[in-house]
């Protein structure tokens, strides 16, 4: 299933160590999803890891802090 975008909303439910992947469909919506991770971080509001994949268009994000 595509998604849409990676919402802030979706990112700070997640709890530490869990694991999502978002299925985006493109490129520039990866990049996108890894400045969400970013401004989050950058705001105090927890740490993620961002991992693109941008043969499959998806990104795999995980909530580290």
């Amino acid at each position: 299933m595509v998604t849409e975008t990676v919402t802030r909303e979706e990112l700070l439910k997640m709890r530490v160590g869990a694991t999502r992947n978002f299925f985006l469909g493109e490129p520039g919506k990866l990049r996108s999803a890894a400045t969400t991770c970013t401004n989050l971080k950058n705001d105090g509001l927890g740490i993620w890891e961002c991992g693109k994949d941008f043969n499959s268009l998806s990104v795999s994000i995980k909530r580290v802090k």
